[in-house]
């Protein structure tokens, strides 16, 4: 959605990111960062969801996605409080696990 406007608008972008709900997402840099979150890869999460364990970063002048960190595991599963904060000076992300 653009600022102002009051329609959603689809953006296509590569190597599309897998459905979830309970992730953490940020912006730094010019990408949008995903962590974490519970779903299915057809996005039929009432079904059949896990954990994702995960960061994905989609650029969002090239529209490319890619993960840039994976676990195996994270305690308490990966359901997230919805927004990460960005710090420039560590250059890191700060995320709160729902327990």
């Amino acid at each position: 959605m653009k600022a102002g406007s009051d329609k959603i608008e689809q953006v296509e972008y590569s190597n599309p990111v897998p459905p979830r709900f309970g992730a953490a997402m940020g912006i730094a840099n010019d990408k949008l960062y995903i962590l974490a979150g519970r779903g299915n890869k057809l996005g039929k999460q009432a079904v059949e969801s896990y954990f994702y364990t995960e960061m994905w970063s989609i650029d969002l002048k090239t529209r490319k996605a890619e993960i840039v960190w994976q676990r195996n595991t994270f305690p308490h599963g990966g359901i997230m409080a919805q927004t990460m904060f960005y710090h420039p000076k560590e250059n890191a992300f700060y995320a709160l696990n729902m327990n």
